[in-house]
């Protein structure tokens, strides 16, 4: 296929200044100012086709938020484990329904006072031609006690759609302890917070947990329940209403003489989430083993047996359809990885063989080449084959990253994407060249669009953004 650049007009061409400022206060406390902020350097997200129930989550990957994002953490492992329920997901930030906006301006407060914690975010967006902008604002504090643990609040305000007037506050007390146990350590975390909502009212989500991350034997225990309501604007919710339960085992040991292998390890682990009346909903049970060879390379099988009460049909890809009812089925896995320190290196997967009332094939294969300091060239291909009594669905990806250094000061990266169900293709190449210290010239291209009927390419967009940048130190 091809695409015939169009010459710009007047409109397509503008000059929009933006600019970062970083100045530590103190050299734990760093202030942030922002305008008209800047995502060019952005990569593309990882492409991805939902084949479940519930909404996909999508890591930050802008640098302003980036910075010291720790700071923002909330609720131990119950949030590490489960993303479902997060108080504060950055990515909302710029994001309304679906469409993008641009930032006018933020400011960030991130790091130490002393010993307390300290994140504080407040931005202003742009609307979009249905909503007005908005003031969004989000705040984290964390105070250490006894000797490892720590105590910590927070506190968001705004909804970007400006669709509701929506807060949440919550507490959180992350315990670890390293010396109870003969020096292994013992982790627990509990958390609250609650929703105000003019929309859907007021709820709360709570949880607790119990890790014993230790060799060779480790386990943890987490509960959670996210209420019917509970409504976090500027977080992230993708399944209401539930209490869930997880827990696992594992015994993971390291061999110190082996020729061969350095460590192996083998687990268990059981989730349940049941509905607000105790109703089981979804579980599942599965067991693991899995080693690590001393040139690296790493290989694991997952065997796992799952339960899903659906109670109203949702449809796969293809308008494949799963009807209400009870599913359970038996399914495994098996990963592999070569050791990065290989010119080329290599991430297979392969599950088989059940899905609901239907069958599942599932591959990934991942391909990294570095023939030296200069070239990093990846391909992946992912690919699904879901066999249902209502329909049949394939599913393929493909991406492709290259990064080439000319120099130590200069390089280029490139990330092409596609997958079959959207017909969606993406490009981002971004040239960096530091050409002086602090000083750097910057300059972004994408394109996305859609193949059609009969291959041919239609352009959603093209962008193209120059930027030079310089770190003044006073």
């Amino acid at each position: 296929f091809k695409h015939e650049w169009e010459k710009p007009t007047d409109s397509d061409l503008k000059l929009e200044p933006s600019g970062n400022l970083y100045y530590k206060l103190t050299p734990a406390l760093t202030g942030t100012l922002t305008f008209n902020t800047d995502f060019s350097a952005t990569p593309l997200d990882e492409r991805r086709v939902n084949t479940g129930r519930f909404g996909l989550f999508f890591p930050e990957t802008r640098d302003f938020f980036l910075q010291d994002a720790a700071v923002f953490e909330f609720g131990g492992s119950n949030m590490n484990n489960s993303v479902n329920g997060r108080p504060f997901f950055s990515r909302n930030i710029g994001l309304v329904n679906g469409q993008s906006v641009d930032i006018n301006a933020g400011g960030k407060l991130s790091g130490q006072i002393g010993n307390t914690g300290i994140g504080a975010l407040l931005v202003s967006t742009r609307g979009t031609d249905t909503t007005d902008g908005q003031i969004l604002s989000a705040a984290r504090i964390t105070q250490p006690i006894l000797d490892q643990s720590k105590i910590g609040l927070v506190f968001t305000n705004g909804d970007p759609t400006g669709a509701s007037k929506n807060t949440v506050a919550g507490g959180d007390f992350q315990f670890r302890n390293s010396t109870w146990l003969d020096g292994d350590t013992v982790q627990a975390d509990a958390y609250y917070e609650r929703s105000f909502s003019s929309v859907s009212g007021d709820d709360d989500s709570f949880g607790a947990a119990i890790l014993l991350p230790n060799e060779p034997f480790g386990a943890r225990i987490n509960f959670k329940q996210v209420g019917e309501n509970f409504d976090p604007a500027l977080g992230f919710v993708n399944r209401t209403g539930i209490r869930s339960y997880d827990a696992a085992m594992s015994e993971h040991v390291t061999l110190q003489d082996n020729p061969n292998i350095r460590w192996w390890e083998v687990g268990v682990w059981a989730s349940y989430v049941t509905g607000l009346d105790n109703h089981l909903q979804s579980r599942e049970n599965g067991i693991s083993a899995g080693l690590m060879t001393n040139d690296t390379d790493v290989a694991f099988i997952n065997i796992y047996n799952d339960f899903e009460a659906v109670d109203s049909a949702f449809s796969l890809p293809r308008n494949v359809v799963i009807p209400a009812g009870d599913y359970t089925w038996t399914s495994a896995n098996v990963h592999v990885e070569t050791s990065v320190a290989r010119p080329v290196s290599l991430v297979g997967e392969i599950e088989c063989c059940n899905l609901y009332n239907g069958r599942q094939l599932r591959t990934y294969l991942g391909v990294n080449w570095r023939p030296d300091s200069t070239f990093d060239i990846g391909l992946t291909h992912q690919f699904f084959n879901i066999n249902m009594p209502t329909g049949d669905v394939e599913i393929q990806i493909y991406a492709m990253n290259l990064l080439v250094n000319f120099t130590p000061d200069m390089n280029i990266q490139t990330q092409v994407q596609y997958d079959n169900i959207s017909e969606a293709f993406g490009l981002s190449a971004r040239y960096r060249w530091e050409f002086a210290p602090g000083s750097e010239l910057f300059v972004a291209m994408g394109e996305s669009g859609q193949l059609t009927h009969g291959n041919h390419y239609h352009s959603d967009t093209s962008q193209a953004s120059l930027r030079i940048g310089h770190l003044m130190r006073f």
